[in-house]
């Protein structure tokens, strides 16, 4: 369709694309249309523009398709169970993709087990955990490519096209066995003959916390309950009255310690910063999609002052997209798409869930977490606290110890 703004004067093109419009000498802008691209508006000045028309395709054109092993297919001519996902409904503040999926896709579980930076990410199923053979997981395609769970966790929603959830037999035939398990295909977007270059930033600083922390009893409380607990049993008290006393009153924290473990191992919370830059264009030749994203993620473990290590989590990943397409004939076309992926991560040598475990198991009152310096004569390596288990069984943990044994990377 091709009409002038403002007034009722317009025509359509036959097959061909040829077309005759006499415009009216008041007139300032013309606009041609069609359907599945998007509208031009060109002033009566440019004349010699009118001569030949190109249209680009509609930004937004695949929000009617979805895009499956064979192809692009309409919506209403598939008869299997698949579902198109918008990009921007899988953005989150999460480094990691799968960890979007839980609520905004149906029939896929999603369960994250780990809020730690640099995690895997969330566990995914698509209509249930398949009990036929060891492999559980949907199987993964990026544009026509077979990647991994850590692969499709490292790519950026801004770098999606169109995001499609392949879940029964009928819509995942075309895999064999290979998609019992369900089927994701990615499709990264591509550059497009445009007038100008489009560029895109994108810059998110946050800060994330435990979302519940169990409260644990002080030592004094702790002796208290445990003597009244002995005392229900017919058991002599464990702790005396001057041990308790002692503690109360804070005497001496080498010989009546009173030690709040998780606070001596983690902080209430931290800080993460992420980035994103994308340049999508293109002339009649040639188009372009560049995309650049930087994660930087800080865990909430505590520096050990014995220790000159650094032993906080620390994750950052540096993800790159490159799609470049040429149009070298009138029937050949030749592209580049290329994915890059570079992750560094940073932690303590001991798991932090396990010493998380430590913190909340650890007896308050059982010894310091570090003797000062010059304990024992001519040591000038720390010297951490110890003793037999409370529960009778073997030595008890030391959770600032392990923390201090130093980080891998």
């Amino acid at each position: 369709n091709i009409y002038v703004e403002g007034t009722n004067v317009g025509t359509t093109t036959d097959a061909g694309g040829n077309y005759k419009l006499t415009v009216p000498a008041s007139a300032k802008t013309v606009t041609v249309s069609f359907l599945g691209y998007d509208t031009k508006k060109i002033s009566v000045r440019d004349i010699h523009l009118f001569k030949l028309i190109t249209l680009a395709d509609a930004s937004n054109k695949l929000e009617d398709v979805v895009v499956v092993g064979f192809g692009v297919q309409k919506k209403e001519s598939l008869v299997g169970a698949v579902q198109s996902v918008k990009p921007s409904d899988l953005q989150t503040s999460s480094s990691n993709l799968s960890t979007s999926f839980s609520g905004k896709i149906a029939g896929v579980i999603a369960v994250q087990k780990s809020g730690e930076p640099g995690a895997d990410g969330a566990n995914f199923w698509i209509r249930g955990i398949s009990t036929f053979g060891s492999g559980q997981s949907p199987l993964l395609i990026l544009d026509g490519v077979e990647i991994t769970n850590q692969m499709l966790n490292n790519i950026p929603p801004e770098t999606i096209e169109s995001f499609s959830v392949l879940k029964d037999a009928t819509a995942t035939a075309l895999y064999g066995s290979r998609g019992a398990n369900g089927v994701m295909i990615i499709t990264t977007k591509n550059g497009r003959d445009s007038e100008k270059m489009t560029i895109n930033l994108r810059a998110e600083f946050g800060a994330s916390a435990p979302t519940r922390v169990p409260k644990v009893a002080d030592g004094v409380t702790f002796m208290e309950t445990y003597n009244e607990a002995c005392a229900t049993r017919g058991e002599n008290p464990r702790y005396s009255r001057e041990k308790i006393m002692g503690t109360k009153l804070g005497l001496d924290p080498y010989v009546y310690p009173n030690v709040d473990w998780y606070d001596m191992l983690f902080k209430n919370s931290t800080f993460n910063q992420n980035f994103n830059f994308n340049m999508t264009g293109g002339a009649k030749k040639i188009d372009y999609f560049l995309n650049a994203s930087a994660f930087n993620e800080n865990g909430i473990m505590r520096a050990p002052s014995t220790s000159k290590f650094d032993t906080n989590i620390n994750s950052q990943k540096y993800l790159f997209q490159a799609n470049v397409g040429a149009q070298l004939t009138r029937t050949t076309r030749v592209s580049l798409k290329m994915n890059t992926q570079l992750l560094f991560w940073h932690r303590p040598v001991e798991e932090v869930k396990d010493l998380f475990y430590y913190t909340m198991r650890a007896n308050p009152v059982a010894f310091p977490a570090i003797y000062p310096k010059g304990s024992v004569e001519d040591l000038d390596d720390p010297i951490f606290g110890n003793a037999p288990s409370w529960d009778g069984g073997s030595t008890d943990i030391n959770p600032y110890a392990l923390l201090s044994r130093g980080y891998g990377q």
